[in-house]
């Protein structure tokens, strides 16, 4: 079977107007196996940095990276943990799905077994 893939996407950013402070993010983590994805939104706030950078500049990529580190400040490995948990969340997933097929097992077999 495939191995799962990981996405991180951020669909929001609360900032302040007057300096372009990033103080909230709101992001999605899917993970996607053979078609089917599972998906865990959430929401992180960001304490102020020493200096900005402006708004405009801003990578998604960029604040992914700050997103990933906010979230390992509290406990080391907390994006690894929950990257397998949704792993796990996927499998089950997977797992559930009912499967209709018309390539048979028995259909497989070479005659005279």
């Amino acid at each position: 079977m495939s191995e799962a893939t990981t996405t991180w996407e951020v669909s929001s950013l609360d900032y302040e107007n007057k300096d372009g402070y990033v103080f909230a993010a709101v992001y999605d983590v899917t993970a996607t196996k053979i078609d089917i994805s599972v998906t865990e939104p959430g929401t992180i706030k960001f304490t102020r940095p020493e200096s900005l950078l402006p708004f405009d500049d801003l990578t998604e990529e960029m604040v992914i990276g700050w997103i990933k580190a906010e979230l390992n400040s509290e406990k080391e490995d907390t994006v690894e943990n929950f990257e397998k948990d949704l792993y796990t969340k996927l499998d089950e997933t997977i797992a559930s799905v009912h499967l209709t097929s018309s390539d048979l097992p028995w259909q497989n077999t070479p005659e005279g077994e």
